[in-house]
């Protein structure tokens, strides 16, 4: 039986009784068709061509009506036959909003399983996070872990307190001590930069804001800060001359226009901006340490869904990155989900695995930050490992969006100021504090055996040891995103 006439026999079948023609109730009933039809590759692909044809189909009958309440709910439902997960656990989980899942398109294979069960199995209990209740929060995300057939962040030891899928696994008690246990400061925003932008919200149009910004002057040097945001309401403020649409922008569009401030936030700071679709030496590291000696490659390009879109170092030291993606829909879109939810948080964590490896003292002390930008909107990401084991926690600040509306301008820039010069404090702090420590690692002469205790428990994230791909052999060069030139 062909696909469509797989659709149309399940649609006759819900109306002949009386069932409502709804997208989730169709898909429920054509969960076998779509398993066996499934030959691997990309899920979020394969979810749209179901979707395609479920809408072709009815439009062969214009008495028919198909209902579409909850597209969450359908799409997690779809996701649903490809892991051990019920349709009716996912319905439950899909009354939150989809963002506050982390579903990844990447199929596990067998011996990418017996690597993370591995992983687990190796650990030490007493090197566990130990919640007040007892229970050990690594031997809940190994459950999850064996469950998964697709990769989620639980495969790297990354817990997101947000996704409703560990309330399977905790409760609701449990999540809340794992988010608010030793969590992370948002710093408040300094006296000039309130007062500033308290001014420019006097500004009921983006012309009216960008005039009251350049009736002040202030003197680079000793005034960075405000002829920062001066400099930066002028820039965006030009975007409403011709109107915004963001359904045009490219990703180099959304960095070098609307985002511009996530590289020039760092003109006057010790933090670098480097963007391009960079790797990052800590996931290079990554990859490498899973290489014996008879591999005959290191991994110098690691494969392009480890990449980000940009880095932020100081030092050398890389402390932090921006994921950008052009999907306009936050809550529903893939590369949400693949990147900022599962990519992104992976290659932090290597940055705090890689910073804490040298210093293990700080392994609780440190944060990495980074930005996520899908479109209009934006957030911050926070990763820290504040039970000084095995697990990395990620915390996210609310979605913030781009002003669209000339007369939302003075409002919308300042959250968005207040967030970016949020996220340069942030990594100012964590280079101090990583710079300023001094290790109390011997200077001994230790010989080492694999029974060694190692110094630091956190480990790098999960990559599949699948060959890489003939497009992962090419890189774009780099420049300080706030130094590039400027034409």
């Amino acid at each position: 039986m062909s696909r469509s006439e797989a659709i149309s026999v399940v649609l006759e079948r819900l109306r002949a009784e009386g069932i409502d023609t709804s997208f989730y109730n169709i898909i429920k009933n054509l969960q076998q068709t779509i398993i066996e039809e499934f030959q691997g590759g990309d899920l979020d692909s394969y979810w749209n061509q179901w979707r395609i044809s479920i809408y072709n189909a009815a439009r062969l009958d214009p008495t028919l009506q198909i209902t579409r309440d909850n597209s969450d709910e359908d799409k997690l439902l779809f996701y649903s036959f490809f892991s051990n997960a019920s349709p009716d656990s996912v319905q439950q989980t899909a009354k939150a909003d989809f963002s506050t899942t982390t579903l990844s398109s990447k199929r596990l294979s067998p011996k990418d399983k017996a690597e993370i069960k591995m992983i687990y199995d190796e650990m030490i209990e007493s090197k566990m996070w130990r919640l007040s209740t007892g229970k050990m929060v690594e031997k809940s995300m190994m459950d999850l872990a064996m469950k998964c057939d697709y990769e989620h962040p639980c495969h790297s030891l990354i817990l997101d307190p947000e996704d409703r899928l560990w309330e399977e696994y905790f409760t609701l008690e449990e999540l809340e001590e794992i988010a608010t246990y030793k969590a992370p400061t948002i710093p408040t925003s300094p006296s000039e930069l309130d007062r500033y932008l308290a001014l420019l919200q006097q500004a009921s149009t983006a012309k009216e804001c960008y005039h009251i910004a350049l009736s002040e002057s202030f003197h680079v040097d000793d005034e960075g800060l405000c002829a920062w945001v001066q400099s930066t309401i002028c820039h965006a403020s030009q975007l409403f001359v011709k109107g915004i649409d963001f359904d045009q922008f490219s990703e180099t569009d959304l960095l070098l226009r609307p985002y511009h401030l996530l590289s020039t936030v760092f003109d006057h700071s010790k933090i670098d901006a480097y963007y391009g679709e960079l790797a990052s030496d800590a996931t290079k590291a990554a990859m490498n340490q899973k290489r014996t000696i008879n591999d005959v490659n290191k991994v110098d390009r690691p494969e392009p869904d480890a990449k980000v879109t940009a880095i932020y170092r100081s030092g050398g030291v890389e402390l932090g990155c921006a994921e950008v993606s052009c999907e306009q829909d936050m809550e529903n879109a893939s590369g949400e989900i693949n990147g900022g939810h599962l990519k992104q948080t992976k290659v932090m964590k290597d940055m705090l695995c890689d910073l804490v490896k040298k210093k293990p003292e700080l392994v609780d002390k440190l944060c990495i930050v980074g930005f996520t930008v899908m479109g209009s909107k934006i957030n911050m990401l926070l990763v820290d490992a504040p039970s000084s084991g095995y697990v990395v926690r990620t915390t996210r600040t609310v979605p913030i969006s781009f002003p669209q509306s000339t007369y939302a301008f003075a409002d919308g820039m300042g959250k968005l100021l207040t967030l970016a010069f949020a996220g340069r404090q942030l990594l100012e702090q964590s280079f101090r504090t990583y710079a300023s420590h001094k290790s109390s690692i011997s200077n001994s002469i230790t010989i080492s055996t694999r029974h060694t205790e190692p110094s630091c428990f956190l480990g790098y994230s999960f990559y599949s040891s699948s060959p890489l791909s003939p497009s992962a052999c090419s890189s774009s060069p780099s420049l300080p995103l706030s130094k590039r030139p400027r034409h």
